[in-house]
């Protein structure tokens, strides 16, 4: 008889072991989850905002060399500007 009790005692100490772990595991998925939304959903917005600007920022050059291509002066007849390196 005391065999069984002690069985059962164990087997009620593993259940509740395993149910704070997962009441543990839950607090810390929270806390990931919380840390996710505060670091990486405002960098998901910065970089989407970045993204959509892109197609513009590869056409600055183009526009460049329209601006400057007055008069037959093309960016490549230009001086190097070795001072900026």
């Amino acid at each position: 008889m005391f065999t069984l009790f002690v069985i059962f005692v164990f087997v009620w100490l593993f259940v509740k072991s395993v149910g704070l772990a997962f009441h543990v595991t839950w607090g810390l998925a929270k806390i990931a989850a919380t840390l996710l939304f505060v670091i990486a959903l405002p960098l998901l917005v910065v970089f989407a905002i970045l993204g959509s600007l892109l197609p513009l920022l590869l056409l600055f050059p183009s526009i460049l060399h329209f601006l400057f291509a007055i008069d037959g002066v093309v960016l490549e007849d230009l001086p190097p500007c070795e001072g900026l390196l």
